[in-house]
């Protein structure tokens, strides 16, 4: 992070950090990504593995398409058209064979993306700097805990933020089976785990043992501060307040989709009861660590 934001200030570290939507930052941002996945598309067909036979298409129908994510912005996807969409995952990953074999895997898109994503990452940084926002930008991600993270994260196929920290999302109907191993596992490599939203998994709101017995186990929890402000109903609400006075919040974040999220975070700081969860977080959030 460009500077340290106490919990105390984030009514005003928030006013700055929507600068991030002021229209022409939008709109670098925005030409930043079609270069990048233009470029993406480029490379992937040019490196992609062909068929000997003369119908081969695969590397013809790479594609990229651009998507509305709202505010603006757009949101750019790397894709294969019909009919070869599904060779991707047997081409990246390898598949079996009849005779009991496997094929290898082809590492052309991870090469490709290893290619391009840190000009990206670096011209993004530029666009925001150039604005005066006085932020580091890390490119990495938030995972789901499903069945396509864990093939993702046994093929080594891990972004983690500074400081070895992965942000993991869990499925809001039902847990995975075995998520607390997977989370010793990340552990035992090295990786930092953070739980995102917890108090928005029901399953564990009606089961609050399981928080103490995670968090025991030096998994971080991440907050989302809209939960406080009883957007998601009062459950979530309850659950957040219960987990900020037991001491369990350990990171706040804001999951800002939309500038109305913005707008209801922003009354919400104003207020009396913020001002009482932040006595309650104050020394307690290393957002700023994370570093």
């Amino acid at each position: 992070m460009g500077k340290s934001i106490q919990v105390g200030n984030l009514p005003a570290a928030l006013s700055d950090a929507l600068t991030v939507y002021a229209q022409d930052v939008i709109d670098r941002i925005n030409d930043v990504g079609e270069q990048s996945s233009d470029k993406l598309r480029r490379i992937t067909r040019a490196t992609a593995p062909r068929s000997k036979r003369k119908d081969s298409s695969f590397y013809k129908n790479i594609a990229v398409k651009a998507e509305d994510a709202g505010n603006g912005m757009k949101r750019y996807i790397w894709y294969v058209k019909a009919p070869d969409h599904r060779l991707t995952h047997l081409l990246v990953h390898g598949h079996a064979t009849r005779n009991g074999g496997r094929t290898k895997a082809n590492p052309f898109l991870k090469n490709a993306l290893d290619a391009v994503l840190p000009e990206y990452e670096r011209a993004v940084e530029e666009a925001v700097k150039e604005a005066g926002l006085d932020v580091e930008l890390h490119l990495s991600a938030e995972y789901r805990i499903d069945d396509y993270w864990q093939k993702e994260y046994a093929a080594g196929h891990v972004i983690p933020m500074p400081g070895n920290y992965v942000l993991l999302e869990n499925s809001f109907a039902q847990e995975l089976i075995g998520s607390e191993q997977m989370m010793f596992e990340l552990r035992c490599k090295g990786y930092y785990p953070i739980l995102a939203h917890p108090e928005r998994y029901s399953y564990y709101g009606h089961n609050r043992e399981r928080y103490e017995k995670m968090h025991r186990t030096n998994v971080k929890f991440q907050l989302n501060i809209l939960s406080l402000t009883g957007y998601y109903g009062h459950s979530v609400q309850d659950t957040a307040r219960w987990l900020v006075k037991q001491g369990l919040v350990d990171m706040i974040g804001s999951d800002i989709h939309h500038l109305e999220h913005a707008e209801i975070i922003k009354d919400y700081l104003r207020s009396k009861d913020w001002r009482k969860m932040a006595e309650k977080l104050d020394g307690r959030i290393i957002n700023d660590s994370v570093c």
